[in-house]
């Protein structure tokens, strides 16, 4: 597992953790899934790009993840384990974070 500066989020009896950085200090683009029934791991398809310090959410049996600064969001599909970009260039580039509430996603942004 990545030793720090990761993303997780839980869904159902699942928590899908990804990106951060490893014991070699090494830049992750790594998502594994930890099953709480079977109490293993599961490494599934990695993300697009490595990142650290990232918003990570989900929704609708997607994950979320996006850096401040950067003009897109990757998607993973759970049912697909599948990845893809969708772009926001809309959003201002200024701290932000991002998160689910009553079947919506919600984007914070702080402008300082």
């Amino acid at each position: 597992i990545q030793e720090e500066h990761f993303g997780a989020t839980a869904i159902g009896n699942k928590i899908y953790v990804c990106g951060g950085r490893n014991r070699e200090n090494k830049l992750s683009n790594e998502l594994k899934v930890f099953d709480c029934n079977s109490m293993k791991w599961t490494i599934l398809s990695p993300m697009k790009y490595a990142r650290e310090n990232f918003c990570i959410t989900n929704l609708n049996g997607f994950i979320y993840v996006t850096v401040p600064d950067e003009t897109m969001i990757e998607r993973y599909n759970i049912t697909l384990d599948m990845w893809e970009e969708i772009e926001h260039q809309d959003i201002p580039k200024d701290i932000f974070h991002f998160f689910t509430f009553d079947n919506e996603l919600y984007l914070i942004v702080i402008l300082i």
